[in-house]
């Protein structure tokens, strides 16, 4: 069973690498639009990994409530 403090830590260490996976979307959103195509690619992935379930993978969206 966990406990309040360990699900309180682990709320709070997704929130931590949501948080760096919007930056690093921002970047190549922002390179992109510089002119370099091949960002579309780590776009699409991270996308991806946000918003796609699996049938054993919930998708981060869903997750955050």
């Amino acid at each position: 069973m966990t406990t309040v403090s360990e699900r309180e830590d682990a709320a709070d260490r997704f929130r931590r690498l949501l948080s760096s996976h919007i930056g690093f979307l921002k970047r190549s959103c922002w390179l992109f639009d510089q002119g370099h195509e091949d960002e579309a690619l780590r776009i699409a992935t991270s996308l991806r990994v946000l918003f796609h379930d699996t049938g054993t993978r919930r998708r981060c969206s869903h997750t955050s409530g």
